[in-house]
């Protein structure tokens, strides 16, 4: 699969199908910059209708007013005058399509998938709210409470807790620094921010920020031209956010959270990560370390998991992303009092694979080769298609990237491995946060 980052405003290209995403991937630009990617898949009468927005929380420069990104994945629901709630509600149920979204820190996406012959509907709904959408200030308010609602939720699990000091602690001037959910003051003080949340939209929600998915069994042509007659009045350019680049680290940061209930001791171990671009290389082996150092079919999961069983699970959601970030593990203990045990086992593992015999040849094929079969055994239906290609297209902005990020997979070498693990995977750049129930006085 060949990129198509080159397609200007205007211009078209195919993705040729390969060994690894096995569907072309046809690519077209309007003239105001809004990019449209078509996916045949063989699907039988189900379509996949997904837009990217490559508007995240990395977006939110501004102190104090953070969480804006997803504040307005709620708010994108709340209708236009054209098409309010209600009415959105009900063409959705009655034509059979699944509406919603998600908000992450490079991005935001809005899926809708159903019948084919519902897509005239999803084109209609679509490029009317991402044109016009309306609010009135009191709904813009109450939207703000169900965030504050939101978040008071997922905070009450100590891992969200944790990987907002872990943010805090790995980044000072990056706006990768807070979580997608935002800082709880700054969310407080929404309900009183109105005009910023329009200001907000008509900065980034513009057509140049925007890719659109469109997966399954449906005519290309009529599909195209449906969508031009939507999109193509839609004018402005996107604002480019002034992110400030973070320093190198230099040192292992180290932190600790009190947990006032009663939890499982967790632990997470993140190093520094390289951005998705270039040739991919470094984002290919980031993608493969999980299972190369951590999964079940480890040393070191057998070790702490199996054998000496301190340790319940092991878990990471890295991702890729626009900047540099940083690469997750998290580990539940069973006892406190094992973290630094836990610590000098896990440790001495990245060791052993960056400088010694850590990881087989053999095993490192095995792993190379899920990589690929598990993405194929993956792609089984429009929406699952369409997450894929959206996840790979938000570091670059080429809708095509998914192919050959996992080329590039396929043609890691273990030595490519080792030499990145004793280049990036050392004290410097790894921070350690612990959280453990707080001791009773």
């Amino acid at each position: 699969m060949a990129l198509v980052s080159t397609v200007g405003a205007g211009s078209s290209a195919v993705a040729a199908p390969s060994a690894y995403f096995p569907y072309p991937v046809r690519v077209e630009r309007l003239e105001n910059g809004f990019t449209v990617a078509l996916v045949p898949f063989p699907s039988k009468g189900l379509v996949a209708y997904y837009t990217l927005v490559r508007v995240g929380s990395r977006n939110e420069v501004e102190v104090g007013h953070t969480g804006f990104a997803h504040l307005f994945e709620h708010m994108m629901f709340r209708g236009t005058k054209k098409v309010s709630a209600d009415k959105r509600d009900e063409l959705t149920k009655t034509r059979g399509i699944d509406d919603t979204a998600w908000t992450y820190i490079d991005h935001t996406v809005y899926t809708l998938q159903g019948p084919s012959a519902s897509l005239p509907t999803m084109i209609e709904i679509e490029a009317d709210r991402f044109q016009n959408l309306w609010y009135a200030k009191d709904i813009f308010q109450t939207e703000t409470k169900a965030v504050l609602g939101e978040y008071n939720k997922n905070f009450s699990n100590p891992a969200n807790k944790m990987d907002e000091v872990l943010s805090e602690t790995i980044f000072k001037r990056h706006t990768y620094k807070h979580t997608t959910m935002g800082y709880l003051d700054d969310i407080k003080r929404m309900p009183e921010m109105y005009e910023y949340g329009q200001g907000f939209f008509k900065r980034f929600y513009r057509p140049d920020a925007c890719t659109l998915f469109v997966v399954g069994d449906f005519d290309a042509e009529k599909t195209l031209a449906l969508i031009k007659l939507a999109y193509g009045g839609w004018g402005d350019k996107v604002e480019r956010p002034k992110v400030v680049a973070e320093a190198e680290q230099d040192g292992e940061r180290v932190k600790h959270v009190d947990w006032d209930k009663e939890t499982k001791p967790r632990m997470f171990v993140a190093f520094r990560s390289a951005a998705m671009n270039g040739d991919f290389k470094d984002a290919a082996i980031q993608n493969l370390l999980f299972p190369l150092l951590f999964g079940p079919a480890t040393p070191l999961y057998k070790d702490l998991v199996l054998d000496r069983q301190l340790v319940e699970s092991i878990e990471s959601w890295y991702i890729d992303t626009i900047d540099p970030r940083f690469f997750p593990v998290l580990f539940t203990l069973k006892d406190a009092s094992k973290f630094d045990e836990v610590k000098r086992t896990v440790f001495a593992a990245i060791e052993r694979a960056a400088t010694g015999d850590g990881v087989s040849p053999k095993f490192f094929a095995d792993v190379q080769s899920n990589a690929r079969y598990g993405l194929l055994m993956g792609l089984t239906s429009p929406a699952k298609v369409a997450e894929k290609l959206v996840w790979a297209a938000t570091p670059t902005g080429d809708p095509a990237a998914l192919g050959p990020l996992y080329e590039r997979i396929a043609g890691l070498t273990l030595a490519d491995v080792k030499a990145y693990l004793a280049k990036h995977w050392v004290a410097r750049n790894r921070t350690v946060v612990t959280l453990s129930t707080k001791a009773k006085k």
